[in-house]
């Protein structure tokens, strides 16, 4: 029985060893991958997005969060999935400047889009300058149902369901 402990406890040290050395240490620097891919909020394709990474365009990648990155660009931060991103490993700050300097025009700002109150809340609360409470009090819901279009994520974040859900009445989805 002891062998079998002192076993169990080996292979726990061992996974526990591998696991802290495959970790990614953030700022990690990055180029896009794909062609005009949305620079997000949040990581739900739902939202908005406010800009766009084109081929090779430089990001720093702050994080992660399921399947995206949060990157910061040249217009701000945001979120992009991770198949758009290909990571420099090992690069300086400095190689990371020059890569940049090499690619200068990359980025299109997209012009936002009016948002509506509740999309100004669920910024808020992304953000967190209000509560999950307040989030909740202040949102507007369907008029003929009575429901938010708010589900959770496997994170437990509160995300709109579908985009279109805050439509006035009488105006139909495309």
């Amino acid at each position: 029985m002891k062998k079998i402990i002192t076993l169990l406890v080996l292979v726990s040290l061992f996974l526990v060893a591998i696991s802290s050395a495959l970790a990614v240490t953030y700022p990690v620097y990055g180029k896009c991958i794909g062609e005009k891919v949305n620079v997000r909020v949040n990581p739900d394709n739902t939202y908005p997005s406010y800009g766009r990474l084109i081929h090779d365009a430089p990001v720093t990648v702050l994080g992660e969060l399921g399947d995206s990155y949060q990157v910061s660009t040249a217009f701000g931060k945001g979120y992009v999935p991770k198949m758009y991103i290909e990571l420099f490993e090992g690069m300086t700050y400095q190689e990371f400047k020059a890569y940049s300097n090499e690619h200068p025009s990359v980025y299109r700002k997209v012009r936002p889009k009016k948002k509506n109150s509740n999309e100004k809340l669920l910024e808020q609360y992304y953000k967190g300058d209000i509560t999950e409470k307040k989030l909740l009090e202040k949102w507007q819901r369907d008029p003929k149902t009575g429901d938010t279009g708010l589900v959770r994520n496997d994170q437990g974040i509160l995300v709109v369901e579908r985009s279109d859900w805050w439509r006035k009445p009488g105006k139909k989805s495309k």
